[in-house]
Parts: C-alpha cells; sequence; structure tokens
C-alpha cells in the first residue's frame, strides 16, 4: 500500500450505518473497504460469505498513514467510525453488514484478511485531533487507529432484524495462511484541545492498535434476539497457521475530554499485542433454539 495523508478543518455528518467520518487506509496483500448497508430486507437462500484480501502468495506491507482532524465529525448510525487511520499489511481493511435479514437456513460466513502465505507487515500510523468527534449509535468508535501485521481490520454487523435461522456465523479477523504473520508499525495519537463523545453500547471514544499476528476490531449488534442453529457463533481474532510477530509500540497522548454513555463502553484503549488478537463486543442476545449451538471466541 502507499503512503496516505489526511487533513480535515471542515464540518462531517455521516449518518447512515457502517459510515466513516474520515477514512484513511493503506493496505498490502489486497481488501479495502466492504461490507452492505440495506434500507430494506436481504433475502438470503445461500450462504452469504465476505472476503477481503488476496488469496495465494505474500501479502504485502501497508506504508505510513497520517491524519489530522481539526473539524467537527458526527456519526449517527450504528457500527460507524468518526476517524479511521489504518494501516494493513496481509490484507483486510473495513466491511460489515447493517440492515435487516431474512435467512432460509443459510450460514454467514466473513473474514478479514488474506488467504495463502506469509501475512504482510503494517506501517507507522499518526493521527492528531483537536476538533470534536461524536458517535450517537452502538459499536461505534470516534477515534480509531490501527498498524496490523498479518491481516485484519475493522468489522462491525448491526442486524437490526431478522426472519428465519442462521445455521452458523463464522467471523474471522486476521490472515489464514500458513506462513508467518507481519510486522506492526508505530502507533501515535496526539489527542489536544478538542473533544470525544461515544453514545451507544461497546462503543469506543479512542481505540490505539499495534497488533502483529493478525486482528482488530469486531462488532456485532444484533436483535434480541438472534437465531442461529447448530453450528453455532465462532468470532476469531487474529491469524491462523505460522508464526506471528510481536506488537509495536503505542503512544497516546490525550488532553480532550472523552465521554462514554453506554453498556460496555470504553473512552480509551490502547493496545499492543503480539500473536494477533485484539476487541470484540456484542450487543443483544443469541438464541441457539432447540440446537445445542456453542459460542466460541478466539482472540
Amino acid at each position: 500500500g502507499g503512503t496516505v495523508g489526511v487533513t480535515n478543518s471542515g464540518s462531517i455528518d455521516m449518518k447512515g450505518a457502517q459510515s466513516y467520518g474520515v477514512f484513511a487506509q493503506s493496505i498490502g496483500g489486497g481488501g479495502g473497504a466492504g461490507g452492505a448497508s440495506v434500507t430494506g430486507i436481504l433475502s438470503a437462500n445461500g450462504d452469504i460469505a465476505e472476503n477481503l484480501g488476496a488469496s495465494g502468495g505474500t501479502g504485502g506491507n501497508g506504508a505510513a498513514v497520517s491524519v489530522n482532524n481539526s473539524g467537527a465529525i458526527t456519526v449517527e448510525a450504528a457500527g460507524s467510525v468518526g476517524v479511521l487511520a489504518q494501516s494493513i499489511g496481509g490484507g483486510g481493511g473495513t466491511g460489515g453488514f447493517a440492515g435487516s435479514l431474512d435467512a432460509g437456513s443459510v450460514s454467514l460466513d466473513a473474514a478479514l484478511g488474506g488467504n495463502g502465505g506469509a501475512g504482510g507487515s503494517g506501517g507507522a500510523v499518526t493521527l492528531t485531533n483537536t476538533g470534536s468527534i461524536t458517535t450517537l449509535t452502538d459499536d461505534s468508535v470516534a477515534v480509531l487507529a490501527q498498524s496490523i501485521g498479518g491481516g485484519g481490520g475493522q468489522s462491525a454487523y448491526a442486524i437490526s432484524a431478522q426472519s428465519g435461522l442462521l445455521d452458523a456465523v463464522l467471523l474471522a479477523l486476521g490472515n489464514q495462511g500458513a506462513g508467518a504473520a507481519g510486522a506492526e508499525g508505530l502507533v501515535t495519537l496526539n489527542l489536544t484541545g478538542g473533544t470525544l463523545a461515544t453514545g451507544g453500547a461497546q462503543s469506543f471514544g479512542v481505540l490505539a492498535q499495534s497488533i502483529g499476528g493478525g486482528g482488530g476490531n469486531f462488532a456485532l449488534s444484533v436483535p434480541d434476539p438472534l437465531t442461529v442453529g447448530a453450528g453455532g457463533v465462532t468470532l476469531q481474532l487474529g491469524a491462523t497457521g505460522g508464526t506471528t510477530s510481536d506488537g509495536a509500540a503505542v503512544a497516546v497522548t490525550n488532553a480532550d475530554a472523552v465521554t462514554t454513555t453506554g453498556a460496555g463502553a470504553a473512552g480509551l484503549l490502547a493496545q499492543s499485542i503480539g500473536g494477533g488478537g485484539g476487541t470484540e463486543g456484542v450487543t443483544g442476545d443469541i438464541d441457539f433454539g432447540s440446537d445445542v449451538g456453542t459460542w466460541t471466541a478466539s482472540i
């Protein structure tokens, strides 16, 4: 991926689910921005699959990403991010789904990260904020900065209503190859003189991640309940296969006022992770019905 630099001093107001106020991304190994947002009902008779990342060979490297925001940013719907700064080696990016689902015994299978050889390395990520950033709904992040080696990124599923049955749900962030997962870059945040606020459950005011071995941030917001069959629910954060790498330094300087009001929300979280992983959260209930389904989380 190439070097990315973004500066914003204006006002941004995003209305739809899975929206981004500022989106800065450098990816080696395939990927980018995926996902789907529907205003009606998505009817599926076959399996639902989403894959971001190249297959075969060695994943490329992410380059340096820098963002400077002094503007006012508001993202209003579920699974959204105020400012995203992301450098990923090994494939991945952003993905997810927002809307209602009519599923006739199908599986939901989503993966961010390449599938093949060794995962590439993430580059340095630098983010400066002196403006105001506000999220209003569940599973959202005001400021998200990620440098990930081994594939992965940010994925949010906001299922507002469901009819029918999902046989199984498999959601994975990280390279699925057999080679070594790549290294990651320095993550630096300078938050001075601005304000950050989140209004929904399982949200973050600030999330800064340097991850070697694949992973990122995953959020699942479901109706009460989401009905899943015997295949159960599996969440996997981190690359699979070969050896993994260490996390790099994460430096956060914060003088911003950070406010969170939803259940399970965090004001500021900084992570340096070796061996793959990250953060995941679920808002709502899962019903396995009469089947003996299982809930599995690998982080």
